[in-house]
């Protein structure tokens, strides 16, 4: 399941999510647009066929972005 090209993905989200922040704490339609916008045209160029394996992958994706929403939502606005 684990590809190396994934933390590219998430890093470039992270920073997506680091900007957002900024302006008000982060929600789940926050992360769902992150990942339309930053992750998901990557995982398709990738060519997934496995519907088990990208769901695992979208499931970590999802977990990471979760991880990181909490971390800046309480390094910015105490929550």
């Amino acid at each position: 399941m684990y590809r190396p090209e994934i933390e590219g993905f998430l890093q470039r989200a992270y920073l997506a999510l680091e900007e957002k922040v900024k302006e008000a704490p982060l929600t789940d339609k926050d992360l769902k647009a992150v990942f339309e916008v930053h992750i998901a045209p990557r995982l398709e160029r990738m060519g997934i066929s496995d519907a088990f394996e990208r769901k695992q992958i979208e499931d970590y994706i999802f977990s990471k972005l979760n991880d990181r929403s909490r971390q800046l939502n309480s390094q910015y606005w105490g929550k």
